[in-house]
């Protein structure tokens, strides 16, 4: 195609997904990365000037503004994100990847011990919980007692659970998105860690009481923000979920695992796991909607 301008929401792995194609395919890449979590895409340049990628191939605007003068636009981040990123290419080829954050499906018969520790292992990534209804008092309960002792604090430290947020601006946008749930009727429960005085850190939060049309329930989610919702059907909770980037699901009955598993469109799904990759499952596999 030529030039190819590529603008991604999200860490290493997301800027890698969004940039190999258009190399693998012959293309000189222009990439904009997400403005919170640019370092990934200056370690993928590196990595690919130390491999002998030709010089001015793959180049990186970290805090630019992708211009028109490309020859086809790819886009990786959330539905919002890539309408917006339309307009940068009227009448060029545009591919778009929308990512959909991590659903976890907890059935009643679910082993709720092993299904709230996968959801804290998630904590602070884009993730909702589907719940049985007869089961979701049980799990916020779990929840809480669980993420009460999480401890809050400096990354680099190994007694640390939870870090901070990547900027000012995305814990702005947690906050307003929590103050959004609290005025559509979400139910707010917030950890008791104590929070370091520097950095942008939150404590964790678990949403109940959570409708699929409160915006906490819709948008994107950066930070450690928990909204849970009850369904009383597995097929209402598959046409809950929706079409998320991975799914988890939780439950004792291996017909019920493979009957959600198959329903649900999603880029991977777990059963009773979260983040476990097999190196035998081929990578073609694990590529999602790559389209180039």
């Amino acid at each position: 195609m030529g030039v190819v301008g590529v603008l991604v929401t999200g860490a290493l792995p997301a800027v890698v997904r969004a940039v190999a194609p258009a190399l693998a395919c012959g293309n000189v890449v222009v990439l904009v990365p997400d403005p919170d979590a640019p370092l990934g895409a200056l370690v993928l340049a590196e990595a690919g000037a130390e491999a002998g990628l030709p010089e001015g191939v793959l180049n990186v605007l970290p805090a630019g503004v992708l211009s028109g003068d490309v020859d086809a636009v790819a886009v990786t981040g959330p539905p919002a994100f890539c309408r917006d990123a339309a307009r940068l290419a009227p009448g060029r080829p545009f591919h778009r990847r929308a990512t959909g954050g991590l659903v976890q499906v907890v059935h009643d018969d679910a082993p709720l011990d092993q299904a709230v520790d996968g959801i804290a292992e998630a904590l602070g990534g884009d993730q909702r919980v589907l719940v049985a209804e007869s089961v979701a008092d049980e799990l916020a309960e779990l929840l809480r007692e669980l993420l009460a002792r999480l401890r809050v604090g400096d990354p680099l430290d190994h007694n640390t659970d939870l870090g901070p947020l990547a900027s000012p601006q995305q814990r702005d946008r947690a906050v307003a998105l929590a103050a959004a749930a609290d005025d559509e009727g979400a139910r707010r429960w917030t950890g008791p860690a104590p929070l370091p005085e520097h950095g942008w850190f939150l404590a964790p939060t678990v949403f109940t009481d959570v409708a699929p049309t409160m915006r906490i329930a819709r948008e994107e989610i950066a930070g450690p923000l928990l909204p849970v919702l009850t369904f009383r059907t597995p097929a209402e909770a598959v046409a809950t979920a929706g079409a998320p980037r991975a799914a988890a699901v939780w439950t004792d009955k291996g017909s019920r695992a493979l009957w959600t598993a198959q329903r649900l469109r999603a880029g991977v799904t777990w059963v009773n796991a979260v983040g476990r990759w097999d190196p035998a499952v081929p990578a073609a596999a694990l590529a999602d909607h790559l389209v180039f």
